[in-house]
C-alpha cells in the first residue's frame, strides 16, 4: 500500500500499459561487472559488459479461460538494440521460440497466448548483452499481478505463504530450462503441522520442460503453507500463483520463489486502514532456531521493533494491521533481520476490502539487496491508471534521488521528482499521476546512497491491486 487515505482511488496498470526502460548512460552509472563466484541475491540487471543474458519466467496460463494469462516484458536500458528470443515451454508439447528485438531505450513485450495454447507456460528469455531486465505479468477475473523472472536457476526455493482453504488456489511451477531431468521434493510447514506428501516426492522435471502442481490436491484445507522446494539432482526455477476468491480475501498475487535464504528482508511500504490487512510471514526451514527482528519506520513518529522466535522447520505470521504499536493510517517501511545470524525467508501480504478505497490481494518478497540504480519496468500514470513508487533508504546518510521517464527513446528527468531528500531510515511515497501524466511511463529511479524500491498499482472502481519490488541495477 503507500500513503494513507489522502489518496484518490487508484487502478491497476493493466498489460496493455506495461513499459520498460531505462535512463541514458549520462544519467545511469554504468554497472561494474559482478565477481564470478558473486551469485545476485534478488533478480538482478546482469554486467554491462555481458555479452549474453538468461532471465527464466515460471508462471503464467496461456489460454483464454486462464486466470493468469501471461505478458512477458522485455526492457533495453542500453544505447543499442538488444536482440534475442522468447522461448515458451508447456507441460506438453515441443517449446516455442520467438525472436525478439528490443530496441534501445525501449521495451518489447509478448503475449504468451499468441504464440502456445496450454493451460500452463513458462518462457526463457534470451538477450544478445547484458544490462535487459525481463517482468511477468497475469492478468484475469481477479486482476493483475506482476513480478521480477528469475535471472538465476538454484536447486532450493522458499516460499514463506501460501493458502489452500476453501476459496484458494495455490499453484506451483517447476521450470527446467535445461537439457537434462531435474529431481525434485516438496515439503511444506503448514498451521496444522510439516507435510510431506508422497506424491511430492521425486517429481520428475523433463529437461527443457514443467510441471506445475495444485498444492491443495496434497495439502489440503490449510491456511498457512510454508514451501520449501529442493532439487535432488539438476536446477530449476519455482514460482507459485496464489488466487482467492472469498473468505476475506479475493484477488491474484504471482510470486517468484527466494532461490535463498537470507538474514535481511526489506519491504519499502506499507499501509492498512479499515478494510486493510497488512501481514509478515516469516519461514524458518532450518535446523535453528531463528531470532528475529521485524522493524517499523513510520512517516509520522516511532514504532518499538517486534521481537519474534521462530522455531526450526516452521512459520509465524505477524499481522501488523492487529498491532497497536502501529499506527493506523501511518505509512512505514519494514526491515526484518535475524539477530542470531540463522537465515528466513519472508513474505508481506495485502488484502483490501470495503470499506477500503481499493480492492484486491498483494503478496510479494523482500528486497534482499539494495542499490543506487532501480529499473521499473511496468507502470502508467492516466486519469485512470495511478502508480505509487515508494523509495526506501536504508543507509546512514541523506539520500538524494532522482525520478527519470523513458519517453520515445528520450530520458526525461520528472518535475518535481528531483533531488529529494530521505532521511536516514526513512521512507517517502510518490504518486506518480501528481507530476506526470503518460499511458506507458518506464521510469529508473537513481539515488546517491543505497535504497530500496517498491511500487504499487490500483485499479479504481473495481477489484485490482498490485505490488512489486523493482529490479536493481548493479
Amino acid at each position: 500500500m503507500t500513503d494513507g487515505p489522502r489518496r484518490g482511488p487508484a487502478i491497476l496498470a493493466i498489460i496493455g500499459l506495461l513499459v520498460a526502460g531505462v535512463v541514458a548512460d549520462v544519467l545511469v552509472k554504468s554497472p561494474s561487472a559482478p565477481k564470478a563466484s558473486a551469485r545476485p541475491l534478488m533478480p538482478t540487471a546482469g554486467p554491462a559488459d555481458a555479452l549474453s543474458s538468461t532471465w527464466y519466467c515460471p508462471l503464467a496460463t496461456a489460454n483464454s479461460a486462464g486466470s493468469a494469462s501471461g505478458t512477458v516484458a522485455v526492457s533495453n536500458p542500453t544505447r543499442h538494440r538488444l536482440g534475442g528470443a522468447i522461448t515458451l515451454f508447456t507441460v506438453t508439447g515441443k517449446p516455442v521460440k520467438v525472436p525478439i528485438s528490443v530496441p534501445a531505450f525501449a521495451r518489447t513485450t509478448v503475449r504468451e497466448a499468441d504464440h502456445v495454447q496450454a493451460a500452463f507456460v513458462a518462457a526463457e528469455v534470451d538477450l544478445d548483452g547484458g544490462l535487459g531486465v525481463v517482468e511477468q505479468v497475469v492478468s484475469g477475473s481477479l486482476g493483475d499481478s506482476i513480478s521480477p523472472c528469475a535471472s538465476s536457476a538454484s536447486t532450493n526455493w522458499y516460499f514463506a505463504e501460501g493458502n489452500t482453504s476453501k476459496d484458494a488456489v495455490y499453484l506451483l511451477s517447476l521450470f527446467n530450462p535445461f537439457p537434462a531431468d531435474a529431481i525434485v521434493d516438496l515439503s511444506f510447514t503448514t498451521d496444522q503441522g510439516r507435510a510431506v506428501p508422497d506424491a511430492f516426492q521425486g517429481l520428475v522435471v523433463p529437461g527443457r520442460g514443467m510441471i506445475v502442481v495444485n498444492v491443495g490436491d496434497h495439502v489440503r484445507r490449510r491456511d498457512e503453507v510454508s514451501t520449501t522446494v529442493s532439487a535432488r539432482s539438476g536446477r530449476v526455477i519455482a514460482g507459485k500463483v496464489q488466487t482467492h476468491s472469498g473468505g476475506g480475501h479475493k484477488g491474484i498475487a504471482l510470486v517468484l520463489g527466494a532461490s535463498r535464504l537470507g538474514t535481511t528482508w526489506y519491504f519499502p511500504d506499507g499501509f492498512f486502514s479499515d478494510g486493510v490487512t497488512e501481514r509478515f510471514h516469516v519461514y524458518n526451514p532450518g535446523s535453528k532456531e531463528a531470532q528475529v527482528q521485524l522493524s517499523v519506520a513510520l512517516e509520522q513518529g516511532a514504532a518499538e521493533p517486534f521481537d519474534l522466535t521462530v522455531p526450526p522447520g516452521s512459520r509465524f505470521t505477524l499481522v501488523a494491521s492487529s498491532e497497536s504499536r502501529i499506527p493506523k493510517g501511518d505509512a512505514h517501511a519494514v526491515t526484518v533481520e535475524s539477530t542470531n545470524g540463522v537465515p528466513v525467508v519472508v513474505e508481506r501480504t495485502i488484502d483490501s476490502l470495503s470499506p477500503a478505497p481499493r480492492t484486491g490481494y498483494t503478496d510479494i518478497l523482500g528486497a534482499r539487496d539494495t542499490a543506487t540504480t532501480w529499473l521499473l519496468a511496468a507502470g502508467g500514470a492516466t486519469d485512470t491508471f495511478d502508480e505509487w513508487v515508494v523509495v526506501m533508504n536504508t543507509s546512514r546518510r541523506t539520500a538524494h534521488v532522482d525520478f527519470t521517464a523513458l519517453a520515445n527513446g528520450q530520458t526525461l528527468p520528472i518535475d518535481g521528482l528531483q533531488d529529494l531528500s530521505i532521511p536516514p531510515g526513512q521512507r517517502r511515497g510518490y504518486r506518480i499521476g501528481d507530476h506526470i501524466k503518460r499511458p506507458d511511463l518506464p521510469m529508473v529511479v537513481t539515488a546517491d546512497a543505497p535504497i530500496v524500491i517498491e511500487r504499487g498499482m490500483f485499479k479504481v472502481g473495481g477489484l485490482g491491486m498490485a505490488s512489486a519490488v523493482g529490479i536493481p541495477q548493479r
